[in-house]
């Protein structure tokens, strides 16, 4: 990320989400997931801006949380080596939200905060909720 940066920024601004990646056939690992109403993998992403940090490829049948806390602390570490006393915002939806990351990013001077995404909560025809429009559950909710 540093390369991104000629100086200390004034803010690092980290946006955490995951989506639904449907397989193609019977892949191995492929989970359904209620939220998406399908099979699926479930990664986990991190970019700052247009950078992407993070990439990871899971399964579906875990918390869209599972596994942030490990991702975050690895990230800040490698951007407090680098500059130990930028801010750092971590934006993220209403799936984050949780006392263990908030604790983490708490006690290691992370600015965050979960927020329902955008259309989150709606029901569909059949009473059930439904994800956001395409598009929309994608983005996370912008949280500083």
């Amino acid at each position: 990320m540093s390369e991104a940066h000629e100086r200390v920024p004034p803010e690092i601004v980290l946006d955490l989400d995951n989506t639904d990646i449907p397989p193609h056939g019977m892949q191995e690992g492929r989970f359904f997931h209620g939220h998406y109403d399908e099979y699926c993998y479930l990664p986990l992403y991190v970019f700052c801006g247009r950078h992407l940090l993070l990439a990871r490829q899971r399964r579906a049948n875990v918390a869209g949380s599972a596994g942030a806390v490990e991702e975050m602390a690895r990230i800040v570490g490698q951007i407090r080596r680098k500059w130990p006393k930028v801010r750092i915002v971590l934006r993220a939806d209403s799936g984050f939200a949780n006392d263990e990351l908030m604790a983490w990013c708490e006690a290691n001077r992370v600015e965050a905060g979960a927020q329902r995404p955008p259309g989150a909560g709606t029901r569909g025809r059949n009473g059930r909720s439904q994800a956001p429009a395409s598009g929309d559950r994608h983005r996370g909710a912008r949280l500083s």
